[in-house]
């Protein structure tokens, strides 16, 4: 059984409504913190099922 915060989805990619270049820029970087945190989930998984 894998722990919760393993087993949890990937967030949606939030989508940008101003035409703001700073609100396109935090929400880049918002994305990318994000796909950091999922890939990192994905890959302990990876390796929880290589242990098994």
């Amino acid at each position: 059984m894998l722990p919760a915060n393993l087993a949890q989805p990937c967030l949606p990619v939030p989508e940008v409504s101003s035409d703001s270049w700073d609100d396109l820029a935090r929400s880049y970087m918002a994305l990318a913190i994000q796909y950091g945190e999922c890939a990192a989930r994905h890959h302990a998984v990876v390796q929880a099922w290589e242990r098994s």
